[in-house]
C-alpha cells in the first residue's frame, strides 16, 4: 500500500483545539473546569469552585486515533457488528434503551410533572402509567433551568419517596448559581454537554437523562450540528433521552433523530390530566402507538403519579354525575362542550349498563356508577 493511500492519525498539537490539558483540570475555549478535589484558597469565604454532576467528571481530552486507517483496514459487510434482534425495553412496548423521545407539550399543562413520572417509574421499577411494564431499574439525571431548588426538591421528593432520592442527579441552573463560583448556566455550552458524556461514560448506571426543557435550557442559540452530534453519541452509548419541547418555542429536534415523538395536551384545566398522543415512533407497530389519557393521582403511599384513564369511560361517569345531582342534560350538556344530543345517548347507555338506577323521577347511582364517578366534584366544590 502507498504510504499516499494512509489517512493520517490526528495530532495533538492541532492549533485552535476545543480542549487544552492543564493540571488539574481542563481548559475549554478560555472557560475553566476546575478538577474534582480543587477548592477556593484557604480562609476564602466564597463558594466553592467545583463542577456540579458526576465526581471527578473534568471534560475529557479530544479523541484519538491509535492507528492509521487503510483501505485494506475497512470491514466488508460481513465483518460488521449483526443487528441484535432482542429489544432492551426501558418500558415495554414504549420505550427502548437508548431512545431519543421527545415530548412536545405547552407551558402551564404538567410538563415537568410528565418527565419527573418517568424518571420515578424507570428508578423504581414501577408500571408506568400503570400500563407499560419497567424492564430496566436505572438512575436519571434531571437536567433543569426553570425550577427553583426548593421546587425541585419538593418535586423529586413527592414522586419518588426518601428512599431512591440517591439514584437521581439533578444539573439545575438554581443549583449552580447558589452553591458554585459560576455566574450562569447555559447548556448550549459544550462544556456542560461534555460534563454529562464524561459523567454517564464513568457512571453507566445513569441511563436516563431527562432534559427540562429545551427553550429554557438554552440561552443562546446552541449549534445545532454539535448538539444534534452530541445527542447522537449518547444514543450509541444506550442512554435513553427524553427531551420537553415547548411547542413553538426553543428547539424542536430533526424527525431523523427522535425516535420517539410524542404531544402531550391538556384534558382539564383544573387538574393535571392530559392526552399522550404519537405523533411518530419509528420502532413501534402501528397498533401500539394508540393515544392514551393519564391523570395525576396520589397513591397510598402519598406519591404522585400518573395513571392511565378511560376518556370515554370517564366522560360517561361525569355525565352521569352532574345528573344524579340535579343538573338537566342541557347544562351537563354545556359544562362538558357537548351537544345534548350526545350527553342524551350516553346517558341512557349509562341506564342500560346499570351505571344509574331510576326511581320514579330520581336519578340514583348503583355501586357500579359510584365506583366510575369516584373522586368527580362538581363545578365550585374545590
Amino acid at each position: 500500500m502507498a504510504p499516499e493511500d494512509n489517512l493520517p492519525s490526528p495530532s495533538h498539537d492541532k492549533p485552535n483545539s476545543r480542549v487544552d490539558d492543564i493540571s488539574n483540570g481542563q481548559r475549554i475555549e478560555g472557560e475553566y473546569l476546575p478538577g474534582p478535589d480543587e477548592q477556593t484558597q484557604s480562609g476564602d469565604d466564597r463558594k466553592q469552585n467545583t463542577v456540579p454532576g458526576f465526581e471527578g467528571a473534568i471534560v475529557p481530552p479530544p479523541t484519538v486515533l491509535e492507528k492509521q486507517i487503510t483501505f485494506d483496514s475497512l470491514p466488508t459487510a460481513l465483518n460488521l457488528p449483526q443487528p441484535n434482534e432482542n429489544t432492551e425495553w426501558i418500558f415495554e412496548n414504549f420505550i427502548e434503551r437508548g431512545n431519543i423521545v421527545q415530548v412536545n407539550y405547552k407551558r402551564g399543562i404538567g410538563g415537568t410533572w410528565f418527565i419527573l413520572d418517568l424518571i420515578s417509574a424507570a428508578t423504581t421499577n414501577r408500571k408506568l402509567y400503570g400500563h407499560y411494564d419497567s424492564k430496566r431499574t436505572v438512575k436519571s439525571l434531571f437536567v433543569n433551568s426553570g425550577l427553583e431548588t426548593d421546587k425541585i426538591s419538593e418535586r423529586i421528593s413527592s414522586v419518588l419517596g426518601s428512599q431512591h432520592l440517591n439514584e437521581v442527579k439533578i444539573l439545575s441552573r438554581s443549583w449552580i448559581l447558589d452553591t458554585t463560583n459560576y455566574d450562569d448556566f447555559d447548556f448550549s455550552e459544550k462544556k456542560w454537554q461534555d460534563l454529562v458524556t464524561f459523567g454517564i461514560k464513568r457512571n453507566p448506571e445513569y441511563n436516563l437523562l431527562a432534559l427540562d426543557d429545551l427553550g429554557t435550557l438554552f440561552k443562546k442559540k446552541p449549534d445545532q450540528e454539535l448538539f444534534y452530534s452530541w445527542l447522537y453519541d449518547l444514543k450509541q452509548l444506550g442512554v435513553t433521552v427524553i427531551a420537553l419541547c415547548e411547542s413553538g418555542k426553543g428547539i424542536k429536534l430533526p424527525a431523523d433523530l427522535v425516535d420517539v415523538d410524542l404531544n402531550i395536551s391538556t384534558i382539564e384545566s383544573d387538574k393535571i390530566k392530559n392526552k399522550v398522543e404519537f405523533l411518530s415512533a419509528r420502532r413501534l407497530p402501528k397498533n401500539l402507538q394508540e393515544d392514551f389519557a393519564i391523570e395525576l393521582v396520589e397513591d397510598e403511599n402519598n406519591l404522585f403519579k400518573f395513571n392511565r384513564i378511560n376518556l370515554k369511560k370517564d366522560l360517561v361517569g361525569k355525565i352521569c354525575f352532574f345528573i344524579v345531582n340535579g343538573y338537566t342534560q342541557a347544562e351537563a350538556a354545556r359544562l362538558l362542550g357537548l351537544h345534548q344530543s350526545t350527553v342524551s345517548r350516553k346517558f341512557d347507555d349509562a341506564l342500560n349498563q346499570g351505571i344509574v338506577s331510576k326511581s320514579g323521577r330520581i336519578y340514583k347511582l348503583t355501586e357500579k356508577g359510584m365506583e366510575l364517578t369516584k373522586g368527580m366534584q362538581l363545578p365550585g366544590d374545590d
